[in-house]
């Protein structure tokens, strides 16, 4: 899939199409196989993407930097039969998360080194992630926030190619990596006047930075529409719940939602996330869990 249609898909789903793309989560060959080899006998896009922590320039828990990130799942493409370059490849919460307990100007040029080692190896969809606190932060405002994701753009910015430059997703308002592992009960839907105030507070960052052209090319914004799950249960999602979020996004041109922990949801409230104009929809646990379930079958 060429990231350059990505701004049609966004057009299609706010235009009240069905139109929606899974991010596929995993660094596991198997389940990767068989993601592809899906995609490639229907001729349907691939979204495959990575986290900060998974794979960065220290190697994370993969062992694997972005650039062996790429060629590793490129090369389970074509051995699949799918165009490796027709894959999208993105990273997910780039920022200081793996460096949290640093102070904060290291934490920060890490996070600037992650964010240019994706986008030099060619991850073409990235999530700028500055929600965390570092060692020796107090509670971090929204502009503060807009502030370190505007700066990591600039490093993001400088490394593209001007020839195909990344589209950027911002916000970050999401369950816990891997679920919860308490009550969901308690679960909150993002507030509809919250994401203005995200979009708001990032693209004044973004201008004061001289980022105005990178601005056009944000695509998404992380909410939370009430999905998650635990080792015990999965919080369905309710779109009477999102209904506001789904009206308020429309009056930002060129955007729309991404939401995180949509494993084990059904196929119903899949199709109505993505009627709640939520373009983007993250997968993960789940593709690991049916492949333990296939191989527990055939034992």
């Amino acid at each position: 899939m060429d990231p350059a249609s990505l701004p049609q898909l966004l057009d299609r789903n706010r235009s009240g199409l069905r139109a929606g793309l899974p991010s596929f989560c995993t660094a596991n060959r198997w389940a990767l196989e068989a993601i592809f080899d899906f995609a490639a006998a229907r001729s349907l896009p691939v979204l495959v993407e990575a986290t900060c922590n998974q794979v960065n320039q220290f190697g994370g828990y993969t062992g694997m930097q972005a650039a062996d990130c790429r060629a590793y799942i490129r090369a389970i493409a074509a051995d699949c039969g799918y165009d490796p370059d027709a894959a999208l490849l993105g990273g997910d919460h780039l920022g200081p998360n793996p460096w949290k307990s640093e102070p904060v100007d290291t934490a920060l040029s890490h996070a600037a080194d992650l964010v240019r080692s994706y986008v030099g190896a060619g991850f073409s969809k990235i999530h700028l992630d500055a929600s965390m606190g570092c060692a020796g932060d107090g509670t971090l405002s929204p502009t503060e926030i807009a502030e370190r994701t505007a700066r990591l753009c600039v490093a993001a910015e400088r490394q593209a190619s001007g020839d195909a430059p990344p589209c950027y997703v911002i916000g970050t308002e999401v369950p816990t990596p891997g679920g919860e592992t308490g009550d969901l009960s308690d679960l909150a839907v993002t507030d509809a006047h919250s994401v203005a105030e995200t979009i708001d507070t990032h693209r004044i960052a973004f201008s004061r930075h001289g980022l105005d052209e990178a601005w056009r090319r944000v695509v998404a914004v992380v909410t939370q529409p009430g999905v998650d799950f635990s080792d015990s249960s999965v919080r369905p999602f309710r779109p009477d719940a999102a209904r506001a979020l789904a009206r308020i996004i429309l009056d930002h041109p060129g955007m729309a939602y991404e939401a995180h922990s949509t494993d084990y949801q059904t196929v119903g409230a899949l199709q109505d996330l993505v009627d709640s104009r939520y373009v983007f929809l993250k997968v993960g646990p789940e593709l690991t869990f049916a492949l333990r379930e296939a191989i527990m079958l055939l034992a």
